[in-house]
C-alpha cells in the first residue's frame, strides 16, 4: 500500500496540493495500487480548513475526503490564528501539532509530500 502524507503551510499552495492529491489518487487506481493519503495544514494554510460557504477549494477537499483522503490541521497554528475546532469543515481533523503529524506519519511509513 502506498502511504503519503502532503503538508501545506501557505494559503497559496492549497491548489497544487489538492491537484497533486488526486493526481495520486488517480494514478494508484490506474495501477490497482491501495493508497493512503493525508494532507495537512499548518501555519496560515490552516485557515482553509474553516468552513465557508461557496469555496471552490472546499468542495474539492470535500470530494477527496469523499475518496478516503485524510485532511488533519495543527492546533498550533489554529490557535495562533484564532480558529475554533468547530469553525472547521466536519472532516478537518484537528492534530495537536502538525510537526509531530508530519514525524509520526515518517515513522509510519508515509512518504512525505510538499508541493
Amino acid at each position: 500500500m502506498l502511504k503519503v502524507i502532503f503538508h501545506v503551510d501557505d494559503t497559496t499552495r492549497w491548489p497544487l496540493v489538492l491537484g497533486n492529491a488526486e493526481n495520486l489518487l488517480r494514478a494508484a487506481k490506474e495501477k490497482r495500487e491501495e493508497a493512503e493519503v493525508e494532507v495537512l495544514a499548518n501555519a496560515l494554510a490552516v485557515v482553509q480548513c474553516v468552513q465557508q460557504t461557496g469555496d471552490e477549494l472546499q468542495e474539492q477537499m470535500c470530494n477527496l475526503s469523499q475518496k478516503k483522503v485524510r485532511f488533519a490541521a495543527c492546533n498550533n497554528s489554529m490557535h495562533a490564528q484564532g480558529i475554533a475546532p468547530a469553525s472547521l469543515l466536519p472532516f478537518v481533523q484537528v492534530v495537536p501539532a502538525g510537526v509531530l503529524e508530519l514525524a509520526e506519519r515518517q515513522n509510519q511509513g508515509y512518504a512525505y509530500i510538499k508541493p
